[in-house]
């Protein structure tokens, strides 16, 4: 994790806001289809907001991260970066199909005992995000640890941002390679330019009042002009740009009310951003298959309880897990 002192809050806060909007996501995805009454139209229209930006924001937020403190060695460096991500994208993988499994028809998947006889790559369902960034940060530290003695942090993530896009928008992968790279392929610059904003003083400055308010106007009006209109603009594009935006608001409340208790538990949410990344969707799903054998098929009761549980669930199961000092066998 690094150094305490190189651990900001409001990176903490952002990627706490952040995995709420996953679990948001996730649990009305999941809900989607399930011939609801009430509400769908709405469904869909948050859906578009959620993915116009979400996903960008924590590629941008892990290259800040990695922009901050770059490894400069293979071992213990990289390597405990890549355990860090490579062992819960596998047990997790494995544990999500097992009880996909166990819920067979009542599953969205509809998956039998076979689903889970699978390599964890390319990734299943959510967990394709563990796997581009393993790919992306696996890379830049490579290329980062040879180029150390040749550029400054600046020179080389300004290179790393010209080549990522020009490879990112100029490579087309052929059919069978896109589920194992094409996500990583597609968001290598928007880790890049959380990766000059880490290795920049704008990483640590807190904007003010002003700043904050024209980037969190413009931020809404960039959401609706996404979500309401078309300008066939890729979605990992746009949505670096509205995170961007996003961003500085976000620093500005959080330099701002980091002492609140109500700004602390979002930062908690985004310190254990991973165990709520790759346990949400067990919680949100189970008990939405529980209400409906009980008969209780509102959407609003729905989706309100499935993300409160997408969040509790997870962060009950941490704290337990925290108490026996049993994180490292889940990978957290």
């Amino acid at each position: 994790m690094g150094p305490v002192a190189l651990r900001l809050a409001w990176i903490d806060f952002a990627k706490g806001i952040g995995i709420v909007l996953v679990v948001v996501g996730h649990t009305g995805r999941g809900l989607s289809g399930q011939a609801f009454s009430d509400g769908e139209e709405l469904l869909s229209t948050m859906d578009q907001a959620i993915y116009a930006f979400h996903m960008p924001l924590f590629f941008i937020l892990s290259g800040i991260t990695f922009g901050m403190r770059p490894p400069i060695s293979i071992n213990p460096s990289l390597r405990g970066r890549v355990w860090r991500l490579i062992y819960p994208l596998v047990i997790w993988t494995y544990i999500f199909l097992a009880l996909q499994a166990f819920a067979g028809d009542n599953s969205n998947a509809r998956s039998d005992w076979m689903g889970v006889l699978v390599w964890p790559v390319p990734p299943v369902a959510h967990f394709w995000f563990l796997w581009a960034l393993l790919l992306i940060t696996v890379l830049l530290a490579i290329v980062r640890m040879l180029c150390l003695s040749a550029m400054s942090d600046i020179q080389f993530w300004i290179s790393t941002l010209v080549a990522a896009s020009i490879i990112s928008f100029s490579v087309t992968l052929p059919g069978h390679l896109t589920p194992f790279f094409g996500a990583g392929l597609s968001y290598l610059p928007v880790f890049a330019v959380g990766g000059l904003i880490g290795a920049s003083s704008f990483v640590r400055s807190v904007p003010n009042r002003v700043f904050a308010s024209i980037a969190g106007t413009a931020f809404m009006i960039g959401l609706l002009a996404t979500v309401f209109l078309y300008f066939g603009v890729p979605r990992h594009l746009s949505g670096t740009v509205l995170s961007l935006l996003l961003i500085v608001p976000l620093m500005a409340i959080s330099g701002r009310y980091a002492l609140f208790r109500w700004a602390q538990g979002i930062a908690f949410l985004g310190v254990i951003s991973m165990p709520i990344y790759v346990m949400h969707t067990i919680f949100s799903a189970g008990l939405r298959i529980m209400l409906l054998q009980v008969g209780l098929d509102s959407l609003l009761i729905h989706f309100v309880l499935g993300t409160v549980i997408g969040i509790i669930g997870p962060l009950i199961f941490y704290i337990l897990l925290k108490r026996q000092k049993a994180l490292h066998y889940v990978g957290f």
